[in-house]
């Protein structure tokens, strides 16, 4: 997005690529934490969605201009001109691949073995 190559000039790319993942840490930890306090009874229900909604709305926008910005960028730096397309194609495709095995693969797992899987290769 527009936002974050204004990003990745101004800050630099190691910069964003730590800020977002230290911000995606955090969502996710305050996400682990209000949900297992919702579920062993000691906090409201509609508090435990609140912060769910926040958590994930944090984890999507630090991605967006973190690693979700910077991957792309190093890729195109990487490769020399004469093999840029063919390998940014591959790239793609690999990554809309992965995507699929991760979102149709997930629903033939529980959700505490999902969680034990991605866990041990994330």
């Amino acid at each position: 997005s527009l936002l974050s190559s204004r990003l990745v000039d101004n800050l630099g790319r190691r910069t964003l690529l730590l800020i977002g993942s230290f911000c995606q840490t955090v969502a996710m930890a305050l996400l682990m934490v209000a949900m297992g306090l919702e579920s062993s009874g000691l906090g409201p229900s509609w508090l435990a969605g609140l912060v769910a909604v926040v958590c994930f709305t944090v984890f999507v926008m630090s991605f967006s201009f973190g690693l979700g910005a910077v991957t792309w960028l190093y890729l195109t730096e990487i490769y020399t001109m004469e093999i840029r397309g063919p390998c940014l194609s591959a790239c793609g495709v690999i990554n809309w691949l992965s995507s699929f095995v991760v979102v149709f693969g997930t629903r033939f797992l529980t959700l505490a073995s999902a969680c034990c899987i991605f866990g041990i290769v994330c």
